[in-house]
């Protein structure tokens, strides 16, 4: 696996994590923003404290969708598995593609 590779993935799981955030605050202040629209002056504490919650966890999930849907969409129109390394993979499908490497080595060493 090429360096260029492992610095790709680095760079490209870092800005996606930054798009995560910056989804889920921008969700969670429209949820507040939503929330002072809607509550009144008659809304109760508790009313209130639960609708907060729920706005975070909502803010949680939203994002989460958004950014792997938005992920998809990248991966699929930039055919980003050539370009990245893979995260996690199982040591059988290592040690697969290391044979694969050596056996393409000896191929192409046999015809020089």
């Amino acid at each position: 696996m090429s360096k260029s590779k492992k610095a790709n993935t680095i760079w490209f799981m870092a800005l996606a994590t930054l798009l995560n955030i910056v989804l889920m605050v921008a969700l969670f202040i429209g949820g507040f923003v939503l929330l002072s629209v809607l509550a009144t002056e008659n809304t109760s504490q508790t009313a209130y404290s639960i609708w907060v919650m729920v706005i975070f966890i909502a803010s949680i999930g939203l994002s989460w969708l958004i950014y792997s849907a938005v992920v998809k969409a990248i991966n699929k129109k930039c055919n980003l598995d050539d370009k990245l390394a893979p995260l996690w993979q199982s040591k059988r499908v290592r040690d697969q593609k290391k044979r694969q490497a050596a056996e393409e080595r000896e191929r192409g060493e046999s015809v020089k």
